[in-house]
């Protein structure tokens, strides 16, 4: 095993983005070797990877993401489901419906 293991660990309660909005974590990525954590949130109906930023203290969106932070994602439903059931619902008996939109 190599010391870069990242791995899913307990969620922290909140974090502060680079821009100063405060937002609750769906799950947290951290290594015991390495300071870098990834959290995992919820915008607008899509799951964003965010990153520690070690000038600011706060939370940068992702632009590379790692393997183990690509797992965790897979492991993760929908995060529109609720939105995604309603329209699934509603469209019930059209042919024309489309399950991705």
């Amino acid at each position: 095993m190599y010391k870069n293991m990242f791995k899913v660990v307990e969620t922290t309660p909140e974090i502060e983005l680079y821009n100063g909005v405060i937002t609750h974590p769906i799950v947290t990525i951290a290594s015991e070797y390495v300071p870098t954590i990834y959290q995992i949130i919820e915008d607008d109906h899509c799951w964003v990877v965010c990153v520690t930023n070690f000038k600011t203290g706060k939370y940068d969106y992702a632009t590379h993401i790692r393997y183990e932070v690509w797992e965790a994602l897979k492991t993760l439903d929908r995060p529109d489901r609720v939105r995604y059931e309603i329209l699934k619902k509603q469209a019930e008996g059209n042919d024309h419906w489309q399950p991705w939109c």
